[in-house]
């Protein structure tokens, strides 16, 4: 790969297109002529410089990719504030919820593969599950309402109303202050070890559902109940299913969290506290939700991911997934608690409402997902072109924005500059 250096921005010579012949796009780098123009460089550093300072973030990566092309990929500020270590492209850092899209992708390919059907009920793949019920009567959860926080399945906390002593933190500080207890009160900060998505269910599997089925209500847990029956639907691992597609999609720095791993590039993890003085967080262990928010990465890995999306739901010829597929995961949009958007199947989606000033290509509404987890924030957004013909394009149209960051509590703006880089890095017609 050439890499050549602008303004000392890391500046890639490079495509996201296949893998291989036979694979078609999944993703991958290729060497293109393309480079992107000094000045839009420097607009995207100046506003992720001025967004760390606002948010008291000490390090963040940030890449970008425009028609399936790398066009800007950046490290900022501290990886290791306590060792001065730089903060690089390759840094790698924790994706939070990112997981989630992860998960919806191996979950459409083994759709498209005919290994799992999204309208059956979770117990005929986990026929042991305990069966819920919901004001008195048993329901049935489908795989589809998993994908979309529609199962019922609790977030970490219980249900107040049936488990009214359970703790419920209304700081990040409270929070925090629990994990001296010597078992941390709070499941977010749990440090168990679990050895397999089995063993993860143990944590909520009988607890009461908070919503009726249907009904939205986010929760990672869901996704831990998700990566079970995709096991089943499978008859692999969820490890073994992330590995097979992180290996597909060239994602080589991308892997499941866990602690004792030697893991080359992995920043180290930070908070505010309520002085707005920057502190280390303590050590967590994800690995009761791996599926959910416990995956590795880094900013130019997660790129690929977004870009097999933006191609797939194009229908660009050999792409991962069909566009069937794609867009059935994309075009069923539940309306959030907070109803400023939308989620579909492990995506979140904007109203095709906004339209990017300056720019003949047309683009509205984007398909993007936050993470937020111990130490760090993150964002995936990829938002397509709109193309004014019906044939499906060659590669991928529009632009895919990712950005990790080691620093909690700073995932509401993430997505406000994610914004900010795309209306960058939207060319006027011609320029690409």
């Amino acid at each position: 790969m050439t890499w050549s250096k602008t303004l000392g921005v890391s500046l890639a010579a490079a495509s996201l297109v296949g893998i291989s012949q036979t694979n078609g796009f999944q993703g991958q780098f290729r060497e293109s002529s393309y480079s992107v123009e000094t000045k839009r460089a420097q607009k995207a550093t100046e506003l992720v410089e001025r967004w760390m300072k606002v948010s008291g973030t000490p390090g963040a990566t940030v890449a970008v990719s425009v028609d399936g092309r790398l066009v800007y990929s950046q490290g900022f500020g501290l990886a290791d504030v306590e060792n001065s270590s730089k903060c690089h492209s390759n840094s790698v850092m924790r994706i939070a919820s990112i997981s989630k899209p992860v998960t919806a992708t191996i979950a459409a390919k083994l759709v498209d593969n005919g290994a799992l059907d999204l309208e059956k009920s979770i117990y005929e793949y986990l026929p042991d599950f305990p069966k819920k019920k919901w004001d008195g009567k048993e329901v049935d959860i489908t795989v589809r309402q998993l994908l979309g926080h529609r199962g019922g399945i609790r977030h970490y906390d219980k249900n107040p109303e049936t488990s009214p002593d359970e703790p419920h933190p209304k700081t990040i500080d409270e929070l925090y202050q629990s994990y001296n207890e010597k078992e941390p009160k709070y499941e977010f900060l749990l440090r168990k070890r679990f050895e397999n998505t089995t063993e993860a269910l143990e944590l909520f599997k009988n607890d009461d559902l908070i919503k009726k089925p249907g009904d939205f209500s986010y929760t990672t847990h869901g996704f831990a109940l998700l990566a079970a029956c995709l096991e089943k639907a499978s008859g692999k691992s969820f490890k073994k299913l992330a590995s097979e597609l992180f290996t597909d999609l060239g994602m080589n720095s991308t892997c499941l969290d866990v602690n004792d791993k030697i893991i080359s590039n992995r920043a180290r993890y930070y908070r505010r506290n309520r002085k707005h003085e920057l502190v280390n967080v303590p050590e967590v262990d994800v690995s009761y939700k791996h599926a959910g928010g416990g995956i590795l990465s880094t900013s130019q890995d997660l790129l690929k991911l977004a870009n097999v999306a933006l191609a797939s739901s194009l229908g660009v010829p050999g792409a991962y997934l069909t566009q069937s597929t794609m867009k059935e995961f994309l075009n069923e949009k539940y309306r959030t608690d907070d109803y400023k958007h939308f989620y579909a199947l492990g995506w979140m989606v904007t109203p095709d409402t906004k339209q990017v000033s300056g720019t003949k290509q047309n683009q509205t509404g984007y398909f993007y997902h936050t993470g937020a987890a111990t130490g760090c924030s993150s964002l995936v957004l990829f938002k397509p072109t709109t193309l004014s013909s019906t044939k499906p394009p060659a590669g991928p149209k529009g632009v895919c924005v990712t950005i990790l960051a080691n620093c909690q509590e700073v995932y509401d703006d993430i997505t406000k500059l994610g914004e900010e880089l795309v209306n960058v890095f939207v060319a006027e017609s011609g320029d690409l």
